[in-house]
């Protein structure tokens, strides 16, 4: 399993769908996200939960949270290009108001180039310009001030010869480190450890990953800058490796919460 930072994950998902993955067994066998449902460890109840609605290309046009009552906390909205590439989306709270959008432009291999971040008033509130290397990595990204155009931050990603992210860095506005991360993985590129540092070389924390046969990630540990464990996460998949669950425990193997996510075949 190859490394996405968090970050990077939130700009790239404006250009996919939420397609999991294709099963190899002859028949059509692509699965898509329906539903997750975040569950509170203690007593099993729902804290909130997920729903993903598609179109006639399997693309989602619309995803929409509510919370353990069932009550509408907010929903977005999804325009695609001819390429099924998401080009806007409408971010509404639960009282329908539209609270802002954002509007992404692609290039000729459908990379996702600019992005934009208006208010729900058409106010542009920022930008980001994403920047790929030869092969397609995705190596700087530059947020900007919609307001003045000024810098905020800067973000740069460094690569191994597997094309494995193994260095995330974060630049202030004046270009004055902030924090990095480093990634390690193992010979079947699976990312099996992050460490995540200060703008002053110190170790803040990091993480371990163990993973199946089948190269789906099953445990994650985590740890302090001083080695101290925090607590653990364990992933569960099903027969088609859509992932089904991933529950969350303190030191003590105490369950804390746990999150139950819907596939279905298409």
């Amino acid at each position: 399993m190859k490394r996405i930072s968090l970050v990077i994950a939130l700009m790239i998902i404006f250009s996919i769908n939420f397609v999991s993955a294709e099963k190899d067994d002859g028949e059509a066998g692509v699965y898509r996200l329906v539903r997750s449902v975040s569950y509170d460890g203690s007593d099993s109840s729902i804290v909130y939960y997920y729903e993903v609605e598609y179109d006639s290309n399997n693309n989602g046009i619309k995803s929409t949270s509510y919370d353990g009552s069932d009550v509408l906390i907010k929903y977005t909205l999804f325009q695609y290009d001819s390429n099924n590439n998401i080009t806007k989306r409408f971010f509404y709270n639960g009282s329908d108001v539209l609270k802002g959008y954002s509007v992404n432009e692609y290039d000729l291999n459908d990379k996702i180039t600019k992005s934009y971040y208006y208010n729900g008033s058409d106010v542009l509130k920022s930008y980001s310009v994403i920047e790929y290397d030869t092969i397609n990595n995705l190596t700087k990204v530059i947020s900007y001030d919609g307001s003045d155009n000024s810098v905020v931050y800067y973000l740069i990603m460094e690569y191994d010869s597997n094309n494995n992210m193994t260095k995330e860095t974060n630049y202030n506005k004046s270009y004055i480190l902030s924090d990095y991360t480093v990634y390690e993985y193992d010979i079947n590129n699976n990312n099996i450890k992050d460490l995540h540092y200060n703008g002053s070389d110190i170790l803040r924390n990091y993480s371990i990953d163990e993973y199946d046969s089948n190269n789906n990630r099953t445990k994650r540990f985590y740890y302090d800058g001083s080695d101290v464990f925090k607590g653990y996460s364990v992933d569960e998949y099903d027969s088609n490796f859509n992932k089904t669950k991933v529950s969350d425990y303190d030191v003590d193997d105490v369950l804390l919460n746990y999150v139950v996510y819907e596939w279905e075949r298409y």
